[in-house]
Order: C-alpha cells, then structure tokens, then sequence
C-alpha cells in the first residue's frame, strides 16, 4: 500500500500565487535562480501547480535569489529545458523570445553598497517612496498595482497590454524615465533597467539573500502585500500622458529673436552662454533622444525655495522651447517665458488674457455635434479641463442622441428609429468613451501634457459619475414633449405622416418613443385579413369600410372625433380575433 503524498506547504501555496498573478494560465513562462556560487538555474514551464513545487525546492541557502519573466515567452522555449536545472553557459530567455508585454515593473531599491541586504531604515525608505508613486499615479487615474515586497525594497506593477516591440519599449522605457525623475533620490532609486520585454522579476515566496545574513541585514522573504481584484490593465492612453508630462512636446514659445541682424532661430545654448550667469540656478546639461539641448535646474527656480530638484529646461528639434517642473506644485505649464525674464534684462512677460471656461454656452453655439463631426476633437479642446468641461465634451460628441427626463429619473438613448429607455447602461458607456477621446484631443492640440494627465484623471469612477450627472441638465425632455404628434406613426423603416399620408425617414425631432412591430408597406396585401372581414361582416362592404376607419383612428393619439368603439354581439363571431390581431 503506497503512503498519500503529502498535503501541499504553506510556502507552495505563497509561491503559487504568486506565479499565478504574474503569469496567466496558457502562458510558458521561465524560472531562473542565481546561486550564491554563482551557478544559474533554468527551466520553462507551463503548469504552475509543478512550478512552485520546482521553486520550493531549489529556494535553499544556496540560491540568492529566484526568478520569473514577467511576460509571456514563445511556447517553443519547453524544448530547452521543460524543468528548472543547473545551466553552464546555455541560452535563457532573450526580448526577442517574448511574446507581448504583460506588466510595467516599477522596482524601489534602497541606495546602499552593492552585495548587501538593506537595513529596516533603508527599506521604509523604499516603501515610502512606493506610496508615493501609488498615490501619484491614482491621481493620475491609473487603475490598482500589485505591490510587493521584494526582501529588500518594494515592488509595483501595472498590468499593461503591449506588442512586443520597439514603440512599446520605448513607452516602457519612457514611463520608468519620467518616475525615476520625479521620485529617485539620495536614499531610494527607481530602476530605470525593467524597460527590456525578457525582465525576470522576483518570486513572491522565495527568500532573498544578498551577502551574510545579519542582525541589522537580515535575509527577507519576498511577499506579495496587496493586489486589486479584478487586476485592470493600464490603457496605452495613460502611459503615454505618463511620458508626455515628463518629456513635454511643449506649445511653441518664443522661438525666434528680435535683435542684432533681425530673425532667426532661436538657439538656447547660446541664449544660456549669454544670460544664464543671471539665472537664480546651475544649469546643468544633460544629453536627451530628440532634444536640440538639454538641462536640468538646480534648484528649482519656480517653486520659491520649496524643493531643490525636478525643474528642467530644453529646446526640441524643431526648435521649440520649454521650461517645467515635475512637481506637481510647480503647475503644468511651459514657464520659459517666466524663465527667460530671470535671466535676460529688459524682458518681460506679457499676461496673456485668460480664455473664460464657457464650457456649455460653447456648446450651445454649435448643437447636435456628435461624433460624426471631423473638428470634434479640435471643438473639444476649448472646453476647460474641469468636470463640467467633460460634461460638455460628452454633450458634443452624443449629445444628439441623449435626452434625460427629470420625472422619470431615465436616461433615453435615440437608437436610430426611437427614443428609448437606457436600460443597458449605455449613458456610462458613452460617458466613458468621451473621456477615453481627452487623449484623441491631446494629440490634436499637438501632445498637451495638461490634456494626457486630464485624460486619465477623467477615466476614475468618480469623475465619470459627475459627468454623466452634469449632462441631465443640458439633454432635458419632460414626458408632454414625447409622443406629442398624434399624426405620427413610427415604424422600424420609417414614419408615417398621417395628415400628409407622407412616408418618411425616422427624426430624432418627433420625440417618438415607440415603434409598431411591423414595417410600413403600403402596396401590401393581405389575403387572409380581408377574407376574415368578409366572414364576420357578411361582404358588408360599408360596414367594413367604416370598422377599417375606427380601427385606424385608434392607433394614433387623436380624440378629436371623441368618439369610442365597442364591440359588441354573440359569442365566436370574430370580436377577439379582431382586437388581438390589431393590437398584436
């Protein structure tokens, strides 16, 4: 009799699920360990029941640490080695072998010397900075990160949907730039490495051992902290504003000069040559992809002393100028007017009169958009970026075919034939669209940071709410309004104008709720119809003629004659027959 193989450990089930959150179900995948000797292990796998079981076992004291790819590899890869082994100079895993790219790896590494674990100071350091680019990002209207703890830092990952391919790396690449800006410092650094598709990342479970294992650096497990549920994937819309608020394609700003031989390009570093011994900074070059010149500003010129880095100062290729900061503090504007007037006597900085934020007087003027217009995006950007902005956009580009009427608390949607009552949720639905297009109006006004970071924060539950809410006001219709036309009879191919007898296309303006379950044809015959008038009528062509005209004029919604018809006679002469077939 064979003994029952025993019940799975604690530890399979934690480093289980932790495959399973970053690895899919049909998704080939490679374990890689580095031991402390400096051997590595390899396998591809599949089954992630088998994987953790493999994991488990080699998670000894002489592994430093174990390893997944993050994203999804060719299923071919098996036939190198379909389980985790000791590997002499064999092939593992290249971008090249990656099929598409699952997360975004955010990884908070305490600053300290090389081949250490960190100390607790060290690592609530790395953990504070993860909260902060959590809550920068949420405020940017990302969706919830898995976040971990890697035994010595932090770890925060987006789920993301992305080609394998170099657009998509240079997105990645250009997202851990711009947090690494903005967040990196003396004592915590966000690694700017994780951009490549074959990233192998920590396994949630498994023990990180970076030199001796001591009282003050001790050795750690890694361990999964948080996940949302359900984990949502973050839109290429909001990596790219990500990107864009960090490396601004800024509006032209003053870009030519008006002394010395007249015109000209303007050129920055000559600019700088000439008048940055003025500026209340050091202006620091740096080499940037795409930038004509490139410096950073230390300290920061705009925010009065209250922090000392994230300014920065460039001219693009095309010869545009910009001047930012990326604290939050500091605004989203291009501030090299107000630079430049630091720097250079005798220029100032001419106030430009503010736009008002006439989000639905805007509207007014041009009605019933919709999306079928080719300047819509370009309509859009003269709304402000505030919740009534986006209620405004939502009226522009579906305006026309929403009404919302207050008595009966009901969204109605025009579906082409009629008005009809929203019971599927599509007011959401183009709501959530509208703020998708923010990003269609960015590109439009040629990639406004302001515009990418207000297209993410419009996609939060909240601000869709006030959107929709902020639209009843402006599509309003009261119950009187609808169905009003007693000459009109609606009909799926069209609408019939019963004073004229005129048969029509359907109008969103005759307000009609309701359609008859039949089409209009007007040169239809119905055999069996007349041969059951002449049975229950006996050929009485009159009496025939008039019962048609009583039946016709109660369809439609005129009383005008104030007349009433009933019915009435024995049994199983044609009297139900009659009302149902009508009223079916």
């Amino acid at each position: 009799m064979t003994a029952a193989a025993p019940a799975p450990s604690g530890r399979w089930h934690e480093i289980r699920r932790s495959l399973a959150t970053i690895c899919d179900n049909d998704q080939v995948f490679e374990i890689r360990a580095m031991g402390r000797d400096g051997a590595i292990y390899s396998g591809y796998l599949l089954d992630i029941d088998e994987a953790a079981r493999q994991v488990e076992i080699l998670d000894t004291a002489d592994v430093s640490g174990i390893y997944v790819t993050l994203n999804p590899v060719a299923p071919a890869l098996t036939a190198r080695r379909s389980r985790v082994v000791k590997i002499r100079g064999d092939a593992t895993t290249s971008d090249a072998d990656t099929t598409r790219r699952r997360w975004l790896p955010i990884d908070l590494d305490p600053v300290r010397p090389s081949g250490i674990s960190s100390n607790d100071v060290e690592k609530a350091a790395a953990h504070k900075k993860a909260q902060e680019i959590i809550t920068f990002l949420d405020d940017h209207g990302w969706p919830g990160a898995v976040v971990g703890d890697s035994g010595n830092g932090y770890h925060v990952l987006y789920r993301v949907d992305l080609p394998n391919d170099e657009p998509a790396r240079e997105l990645v690449k250009g997202c851990l730039e711009v947090l690494a800006a903005r967040f990196s410092d003396a004592a915590v650094s966000v690694d700017t490495k994780n951009f490549n598709a074959a990233r192998i990342w920590k396994v949630y479970g498994t023990t990180a051992r970076k030199g001796e294992d001591t009282q003050g650096r001790p050795h750690r497990r890694a361990r999964i902290l948080s996940k949302p549920d359900p984990i949502k994937v973050v839109s290429r819309v909001l990596l790219e504003g990500l990107v864009i608020e960090g490396n601004p394609r800024p509006q032209p700003a003053p870009t030519r000069t008006s002394g010395g031989n007249g015109s000209g390009d303007f050129d920055l570093a000559a600019w700088l040559d000439k008048y940055g011994h003025n500026l209340p900074c050091k202006v620091i070059p740096k080499t940037k992809t795409g930038q004509r010149s490139f410096y950073l500003l230390d300290p920061c010129p705009f925010c009065n002393g209250a922090h000392q880095d994230g300014a920065f100062l460039g001219q693009a290729a095309g010869g545009a100028v910009y001047a930012k900061c990326h604290h939050n503090s500091c605004g989203n504007e291009n501030r090299w007017r107000e630079l430049r007037a630091m720097g250079q006597p005798g220029y100032t900085v001419r106030s430009k009169p503010q736009k008002p934020a006439r989000a639905f007087e805007i509207r007014n003027e041009q009605p019933g958009l919709c999306k079928e217009d080719d300047d819509i995006d370009l309509i859009c950007l003269e709304y402000p970026l505030t919740e009534m902005g986006n209620a405004a956009r939502l009226v522009a580009r579906y305006g026309c075919d929403l009404k919302y009427c207050h008595p009966w608390r009901k969204w109605l949607v025009w579906d082409g034939t009629r008005w009809k009552p929203d019971d599927t949720g599509k007011i959401m639905r183009l709501a959530k669209d509208t703020a998708m297009r923010i990003g269609d109006e960015a590109h439009a006004a040629g990639g406004s940071s302001d515009l990418y970071k207000w297209a993410g924060t419009s996609q939060s539950h909240s601000r869709i709410n006030a959107m929709v809410a902020l639209t009843q006001s402006e599509v309003p219709v009261l119950p009187a309004d609808l169905d009003a036309d007693p000459n009109l009879i609606n009909f799926p191919n069209g609408t019939l104008e019963l004073d004229t007898f005129t048969f029509r296309e359907h109008k969103r303006e005759d307000r009609c709720t309701k359609a008859m379950g039949c089409e209009y044809l007007p040169d239809a015959i119905c055999p069996l119809w007349v041969q059951f008038l002449d049975t229950i009528f006996d050929k009485n062509d009159n009496l025939i003629k008039f019962v048609q005209r009583g039946l016709g004029y109660s369809l439609t919604a005129d009383i005008g004659e104030r007349a009433i018809f009933l019915c009435h006679g024995s049994g199983a002469n044609g009297k139900s027959t009659l009302l149902n077939t009508v009223a079916s």
